[in-house]
């Protein structure tokens, strides 16, 4: 073994245990969390440079997605700049700069199909523990009675604080699962072992009770459909359909449970957030926020602090998050930064499109699933703030990469080191 594949053995090693770790410390909200997050981006950052610079690839990619993220520092600093907060927009910015960091890291890593795979079986595998473990403390057992987690009994959160945060985890995960059963040749053992495990994320997903997890995963998982059912050498169309049925049977079924239809009954309750109409009167004062600062936005970070100048009379409790990424990211960042998350929205679906269209089934198969996937957690943050956990915009991240990754995207920076 040469010191680059040294190199490249330590930088997925490092990956994966940061992959692994995140969501397993509570989502990573925690500020010890996410400093042990952000070591071990850096770490694998460290030897994934090792390793670029004892080959002959440049180091830097020039993905599509660069002036986009140059455009997002960019004003992000600017807004840093001229805030008041400076300490908690020191925090924004390191945990921007790590999620940029650990993007062009996957970029470099992934560069095979076998690495594809293997990051794909990880995320996968890891949803699967977090249903299994999430279902045992619904049932009231404990199997790590050292392992310090809330309980709840009507709904599953894993080692997520909030049920909704495990459905924004799922939903990322789930249609790797699905496209990997369905764009597989698969018999025996090996076919009914992936049906099993989607099935398995399913029924977590559904059992979380977060009812904006389920629209954004039904609108994924819709799309995936639409795009399967459309392709022509995709030959299993049948089984879809049949997969199709089956689930809005599943659904009606577990659907007309009482805890669940209590749950969709209580949508639009106004006396908590919980419902909608609840976050709407939140929003209420996200958007006297955003009018008072417009442009520039009042600073990464500083929601929770400048908020409480704005919100609403009446509210019974103290909003660190908008529920609502897109608000928080405007009332932070200013309106501009709509344009900069547009520009970048649609340079992702782009490359996902070219991606799809390639002969590979296993590289077209994987971006369909990353690109629902994406979908899912971009429409489920339009009500809660997946996108704020550290361990979902990690996995965003990751799945953004896998877009954007591969041995094509790597060829072309073969040349030597920029």
């Amino acid at each position: 073994m040469n010191r680059q594949q040294i190199y490249d053995s330590l930088a997925m090693a490092s990956l994966f245990a940061l992959l692994l770790f995140a969501p397993l410390a509570r989502g990573s909200v925690s500020p010890w969390a996410q400093s042990t997050l952000q070591i071990l981006v850096i770490i694998t950052s460290y030897f994934t440079f090792l390793k670029v610079t004892s080959s002959n690839r440049a180091l830097f990619i020039p993905t599509p997605l660069f002036y986009p993220i140059l455009a997002l520092i960019l004003w992000t600093l600017l807004s840093f700049a001229l805030s008041p907060l400076k300490g908690v927009g020191v925090d924004a910015l390191m945990l921007l700069f790590t999620y940029i960091l650990l993007y062009y890291s996957v970029i470099h890593l992934i560069d095979s199909r076998k690495k594809e795979r293997m990051l794909v079986c990880l995320l996968i595998g890891l949803g699967i523990f977090l249903s299994i473990f999430g279902f045992f403390k619904m049932l009231g057992y404990k199997p790590f009675p050292w392992w310090d987690y809330l309980q709840h009994d009507t709904f599953i959160t894993s080692t997520y604080g909030n049920h909704n945060h495990l459905a924004g985890y799922l939903e990322m995960v789930i249609p790797l699962s699905l496209c990997l059963f369905l764009t597989r040749t698969r018999r025996g053992v090996s076919f009914f072992a992936l049906l099993l495990i989607s099935l398995i994320l399913l029924a977590a997903h559904i059992a979380t009770l977060s009812r904006g997890g389920w629209l954004a995963l039904a609108l994924s998982l819709l799309f995936m459909a639409t795009v399967l059912l459309g392709q022509k050498r995709f030959r299993a169309k049948k089984l879809l359909l049949l997969i199709i049925s089956f689930t809005l049977l599943l659904s009606i079924f577990i659907l007309a449970g009482s805890d669940i239809l209590e749950r969709l009954l209580s949508l639009t309750d106004q006396e908590t957030v919980a419902g909608l109409n609840g976050r709407s009167h939140t929003w209420q004062g996200v958007y006297k926020m955003i009018a008072a600062h417009p442009f520039i936005g009042s600073g990464p970070g500083s929601f929770a602090t400048i908020f409480t100048q704005f919100q609403l009379p009446g509210t019974s409790a103290r909003f660190y998050y908008a529920h609502n990424d897109y608000l928080q990211f405007i009332a932070e960042l200013g309106l501009p930064v709509v344009l900069i998350i547009l520009w970048a929205l649609l340079t992702v679906a782009k490359q996902a499109c070219r991606k799809i269209k390639e002969a590979s089934r296993q590289t077209w198969g994987f971006t369909l699933a990353a690109l629902a996937g994406l979908l899912a957690i971009a429409c489920h943050s339009s009500v809660d703030f997946n996108l704020h956990i550290p361990a979902n915009a990690l996995i965003f991240t990751v799945l953004i990469s896998l877009v954007g990754s591969g041995p094509k995207q790597i060829e072309k920076s073969k040349g030597g080191v920029a």
